[in-house]
């Protein structure tokens, strides 16, 4: 009997040691499985960058929105509180921080353009530059305007030459100016006979495309002049046939009128917000979503500037991914495609109307139909889990110093930087002109010659007219002249930005982020919340560090992959291209000392 239970008693071990035998296995087999899944890089990475998307648009709509917006805030990976480490959050600037991972003083642009003087080293000139054109570059070095205005995608020399109607135009544009490597050049680096990694840039600008595609991407953007797509010798020998084929078939370059006919009705609660129909203060001063006509005037020298404000050229943007997605990847192969479609139009609209203005809360919601309608393409072409989706913004926009202030925000200002500088060249003439004699004259000379984004340049030819120990009470009167206005909270030199030491995560801190080489000017300028230097008397901009310019949304979605999480750890914009190198497989921008986003692993 006793031998009996032994008997039973070592089947039943063994059966039991089967059993988690087997089980353990089927662990393991689903742990591969998950693991091989999860490692695996998604074909087809698009990025959609919407220029001047601020966080503040999603707490404000986010109860109206039916469509991909809706889709993504409800079934993505949502960072709550992304945010830029610069000060100068311009398109060129945020482009390249997503694609680089580095700041300003890394990456080198640290504004969509900048003056140098011209005593710095010269654009290479085309090679067959005639004495002609050299005589004439010659004698603009010489001219009273002793600067050059270079904007961060410039590049006049041969190999950036532009493709116009078949031909090619200098000036040109191409990377130059970006001082790192980013995620489109480690993604083409990786690239094999075997496996092709493909990596365009698509825009209806072209610093936001180059700044993404960088060196090894292909880029490639609208021209408001001709109303058509193009590129530049940097990135193709010729436009690409599929190219010349989309620009033909959508005739944008024939069109005679545009229509913008409102999401909703216009007296809906869609549209119930405060100051929504207030034009006092914008640059446009008509009703661009009326369901009317607007025609385009060929007459002017960039006639299709009034459609890239509009929901068309948004949706034409789309229509192109879709077109380069169906071109250039092959589904049933290896090859990888990682694709930023930077949508242009909301910052182009936003700078004329501002943020709290009907046309741009139209135009969100019809954003929101068309990247659904873009998601559901491309996940019909790829399969959906084959697809990941990142949605975020280059920058915020601050709202109309006037409508703040007539929403009570009684400090906010906007303060005008042709009056600073005019004022302050009085100021020097009339201290400084009796210290040196060569310096009496009847009007100021302009010393404070240049106003960009937050910074004022200095013509040193004149300064180095007085002794250098006056050039330096030159600079410190300046500089307490700014930081004594109202609206202005600091002003440093540009040696005192290089060398002061901030808390890291203080707004002072994003402007020492743009100081690289000479582009950075002789005093910068921080003005106080809700304020704003400006060169422009109507309209916004989006010059600052404060939650409103710099905040934005982040947003990662791949079916059955990256779901439906909410993070509202502080995170960097910044990290995103680290995070996207280690998911699709490729080296780290070489630069980046980011971390990855968390939540994603």
């Amino acid at each position: 009997m006793r031998i009996k239970h032994i008997s039973l008693l070592i089947c039943i071990a063994f059966v039991c040691t089967c059993i988690n035998a087997q089980t353990q296995a089927q662990k393991n087999t689903h742990k591969q499985t998950l693991t091989k899944t999860y490692t695996q890089a998604p074909q087809v990475t698009i990025v959609m960058i919407v220029d001047q998307f601020a966080y503040h648009y999603i707490k404000k709509l986010k109860h109206n929105f039916k469509f991909g917006l809706k889709f993504l805030l409800d079934n993505g990976i949502n960072y709550h509180n992304a945010f830029y480490p610069h000060a100068i959050p311009e398109t060129a600037v945020g482009h390249c921080t997503l694609n680089t991972g580095v700041t300003p003083n890394v990456h080198g642009i640290i504004s969509n353009q900048w003056f140098e003087p011209f005593d710095t080293p010269p654009f290479d000139t085309p090679k067959k530059a005639t004495q002609g054109e050299r005589a004439t570059q010659g004698e603009r070095a010489n001219k009273s305007t002793k600067f050059k205005k270079i904007h961060a995608d410039d590049d006049p020399s041969q190999a950036g030459a532009i493709f116009i109607n078949g031909t090619t135009t200098v000036p040109g544009k191409s990377p130059r100016n970006i001082a790192a490597d980013g995620l489109s050049d480690q993604f083409g680096m990786h690239s094999t006979k075997l496996k092709k990694h493909k990596a365009f840039s698509l825009s209806l600008k072209s610093r936001a495309a180059i700044a993404t595609a960088n060196k090894i991407g292909k880029a490639i953007w609208f021209d408001p002049k001709y109303g058509i797509f193009t590129s530049s010798k940097t990135y193709f020998e010729k436009l690409p046939d599929w190219l010349t084929r989309f620009n033909s078939t959508r005739k944008i370059a024939e069109l005679k009128e545009v229509t913008w006919v409102p999401m909703y009705e216009r007296t809906s609660d869609y549209y119930n917000f405060p100051f929504i129909n207030d034009y006092d203060h914008a640059v446009l001063n008509f009703k661009m979503a009326s369901g009317e006509p607007i025609k385009i005037d060929r007459t002017k020298d960039v006639p299709y500037n009034i459609y890239v404000k509009t929901p068309h050229a948004n949706k034409l943007l789309f229509d192109l991914a879709q077109t380069c997605i169906d071109t250039n990847l092959d589904s049933t192969t290896n090859d990888k495609m990682l694709l930023w479609v930077c949508l242009s139009s909301l910052d182009l609209l936003g700078h004329m109307y501002g943020p709290d203005n009907f046309e741009i809360i139209d135009f969100i919601y019809q954003l929101d139909k068309q990247i659904q309608d873009f998601m559901t393409a491309v996940q019909r072409k790829i399969g959906s889990s084959n697809v990941l989706f990142v949605l975020t913004a280059d920058h915020g926009i601050q709202p109309i110093q006037e409508i703040s202030y007539k929403r009570g925000l009684r400090p906010a200002r906007r303060i005008m930087a042709k009056n600073l500088m005019q004022d302050m060249n009085k100021l020097v003439h009339k201290k400084f002109k009796t210290q040196d004699t060569q310096n009496k004259q009847a009007e100021p000379k302009k010393i404070v010659a240049k106003f960009e984004s937050s910074y004022f340049v200095l013509d040193h030819e004149l300064l180095n007219e007085y002794a250098p120990e006056t050039q330096k009470e030159i600079l410190l009167t300046l500089k307490n002249y700014l930081e004594n206005l109202e609206g202005v909270k600091h002003v440093w030199t540009k040696d005192e930005l290089k060398n002061a030491q901030f808390t890291p995560n203080a707004p002072e801190n994003y402007y020492k982020n743009h100081v690289y080489k000479k582009r950075i000017g002789d005093l910068i300028c921080m003005p106080e919340p809700y304020c704003l230097v400006t060169n422009y008397p109507t309209g916004c901009s989006h010059n600052t560090p404060y939650d409103y310019d710099t905040h934005v949304p982040l947003i990662f979605y791949q079916q059955g992959k990256y779901l439906k999480k909410n993070i509202y750890e502080h995170v960097w914009t910044a990290q995103v291209p680290v995070s996207l190198a280690k998911i699709t497989g490729v080296s780290r921008p070489s630069a980046s000392l980011f971390e990855c986003l968390p939540a994603l692993w």
